[in-house]
């Protein structure tokens, strides 16, 4: 039926701050009778959201310039970062269960003028619901290494 999406970016000086959402409503019909030349019956849409945000802080002083490496010049950057984040699923149809997740993340990164990045970063989810899968399951950590490169 429809999606929306947005994001921005603040920079100021050596810290950059990302906010982004996003929603969506899903149109449902269902067959009720095996007919294909039959009109199919109408459900109720399933409504879903997400929304983000991350603030970042460059330790070593850079400052972020807009559609740039984060570092220039001979002097190695290194950054700090907070990021939290809300997902929200299958909402708005009584035939289906709603669901989603919370969840927060640090990180720390470090950004070489030549153009080669690298990152380690670590967060936890806590679910709505349990995955099938796991039942018990109501909250996951990560641990994750990141290289970036510019591709000049």
């Amino acid at each position: 039926m429809w999606v929306a999406e947005g994001h921005g970016v603040v920079l100021a000086g050596p810290v950059q701050v990302t906010l982004e959402g996003a929603a969506a409503s899903e149109g449902r019909s269902e067959d009720t009778d095996g007919n294909p030349d039959t009109p199919r019956a109408e459900l109720d849409p399933v409504q879903s959201w997400g929304t983000s945000g991350e603030m970042a802080w460059m330790v070593t002083g850079q400052h972020r310039r807009p559609g740039a490496w984060p570092v220039a010049g001979e002097k190695i950057g290194v950054e700090v970062a907070g990021r939290g984040e809300r997902l929200s699923l299958g909402g708005g149809a009584d035939d289906v269960e709603a669901g989603g997740a919370s969840g927060g993340e640090l990180a720390v990164r470090v950004w070489h003028p030549i153009g080669l990045g690298g990152g380690v970063s670590g967060g936890w989810f806590l679910y709505d619901t349990a995955p099938l899968e796991e039942p018990e399951a109501l909250s996951s950590w990560h641990v994750a290494a990141r290289v970036t490169a510019r591709w000049l």
